[in-house]
């Protein structure tokens, strides 16, 4: 397969998904989307990536934002999902690492 499992990875600012793609081209298309509804980036939901990582991060991550989160990565010939759910301990553990890391970086301001 062309791409790696999703994993979880808390930053200061949020909580952020990312997945190590083996080579993309542009022909391909990325998408992100929680429960079934496509994503678009925006200053809570900010998209981005480079040739060989994608990301999907969740500033200032609530309670509405546990659920399935998906990463597609399609051409014309093929297409691979990768599949995270953030919920329940899953989502525990990364709001608390969020909340550990923000604080931290508080301090040090």
């Amino acid at each position: 397969s062309s791409a790696s499992e999703l994993k979880i990875h808390c930053t200061p600012e949020g909580i952020r998904f990312h997945c190590f793609m083996k080579y993309y081209t542009e022909e391909m298309k990325v998408s992100w989307y929680q429960r079934e509804s496509k994503i678009s980036s925006s200053e809570k939901m900010k998209i981005g990536g480079t040739d060989e990582f994608a990301w999907l991060q969740i500033s200032e991550p609530t309670e509405k934002d546990k659920g399935k989160y998906t990463f597609e990565i399609y051409d014309v010939k093929t297409s691979y999902k990768r599949t995270v759910d953030l919920s329940g301990q899953a989502f525990d553990e990364a709001f608390a690492e969020f909340q550990r890391l923000k604080a931290a970086a508080f301090a040090e301001k």
